[in-house]
């Protein structure tokens, strides 16, 4: 497959997962019977009229998001691959990164799965604190505090498997670039992480 059929196909079942998850879990009454106990009627009113008008934004912002996301993850290889080698693999270094990226798709599927069959009785915090598989799941919702839930929520299975895949397919079309490829991209990562505990520390005090 190229990559732009990656692409699209990974587009494609993102949009229906989102799409899917927020009807089989009821989560868009979910979120106005909420800020209905904080907000007047009027303003709900005109909250639904707005989502209504612009909720289709979200869906088209999808693809871009996954471009960014895949672009970046890319450029982090790429790095660590000319520092390894002296050669600067984008492209090849992309399509890698796309098949490496449905596996960010399952935890979609066990939300779905989870709240569909086990926990039947839920509140959209639930819903919006799951994630599955990962240390922060090891935790209760108010146990963390909020400038170690992101760190948490990404040691998590899915980014090991998804290191995994990266290093796989890249040692398949570059031999001995594997580790120096997916330890780049863990350092920039890493950075990110360190950033966001930054913000989330400096706007809740």
């Amino acid at each position: 497959m190229t990559k732009f059929s990656i692409f699209l196909l990974l587009v494609g079942i993102t949009l229906f997962l989102s799409f899917f998850t927020s009807y089989i879990l009821n989560i868009e009454d979910m979120t106005m019977g909420d800020l209905a106990e904080k907000l007047s009627y009027e303003k709900i009113q005109n909250l639904i009229e707005y989502r209504k008008s612009w909720g289709w934004l979200f869906y088209v912002f999808i693809p871009f998001k996954l471009l960014v996301t895949t672009s970046f993850t890319t450029s982090l290889m790429a790095i660590g691959v000319f520092v390894n080698s002296d050669k600067f693999q984008f492209k090849s270094l992309f399509k890698v990164a796309l098949i490496a990226q449905f596996v960010f798709l399952l935890p979609d599927v066990i939300k779905i799965l989870w709240f569909s069959f086990v926990h039947t009785d839920y509140l959209l915090k639930d819903i919006n604190e799951f994630y599955p598989l990962s240390l922060y799941s090891c935790f209760g919702l108010t146990a963390v505090e909020s400038w170690l839930k992101y760190p948490l929520q990404n040691l998590n299975v899915f980014e090991f498997i998804y290191c995994i895949i990266l290093y796989k397919n890249i040692e398949e079309i570059m031999p001995s670039n594997g580790i120096s490829a997916v330890a780049s991209y863990l350092l920039g990562l890493l950075t990110w992480t360190i950033l966001v505990m930054f913000l989330t520390l400096t706007y809740s005090t």
